[in-house]
């Protein structure tokens, strides 16, 4: 009995660590990480203008604005499938990158489902939102958390992670 009281209280800590990188702030979904690095960012606008990946870019102090572009999500590491949502359609985004000595901090905002136009029964532009939350944009959806959060998750790390650092979450 103890080992199912035990199970059932650490269940929500399973949970939240699919989407620890996603929040939801005024019911929108961000994606927010923040990394250690040795980086300028002066180097880091090098990366991204040489990436083709990145557009709009502009900068000023310590911060780096941006979006992306027709972004593939990578699901093709995992044993299980995205919906179709994640498998024939790209992401189209804004970015923020806040500059810290020796830590940068990336913040997807914005982030909306495109169909290139393959399937005609999806709609053109869907802010992830949309499938992403309900009760009103207040809480994450069950089936994006465990179906989709990991993929978007994965892709945004990767798509920003610029070196070999130790990554972390103080900011």
């Amino acid at each position: 009995m103890k080992k199912i009281l035990y199970l059932f209280l650490l269940s929500p800590l399973f949970l939240y660590s699919q989407i620890e990188n996603f929040s939801i702030v005024n019911n929108q979904i961000l994606w927010q990480k923040v990394y250690e690095s040795k980086l300028t960012k002066s180097e880091v606008i090098h990366l991204l203008k040489s990436s083709n990946k990145f557009s709009e870019l502009s900068d000023n102090e310590n911060t780096i604005y941006g979006a992306t572009q027709n972004l593939k999500v990578d699901f093709k590491r995992f044993s299980n499938y995205p919906s179709i949502y994640v498998q024939h359609t790209t992401v189209i985004s804004k970015f923020i990158i806040d500059f810290k000595e020796n830590k940068y901090r990336v913040t997807v905002k914005d982030i909306v489902v495109h169909d290139p136009g393959q399937n005609n029964h999806i709609l053109r532009d869907i802010n992830l939102e949309r499938y992403g939350l309900k009760n009103k944009n207040t809480e994450f959806n069950n089936r994006f958390i465990d179906t989709n959060a990991k993929f978007y998750d994965y892709t945004f790390f990767n798509l920003f992670h610029f070196d070999n650092e130790k990554d972390t979450q103080d900011w």
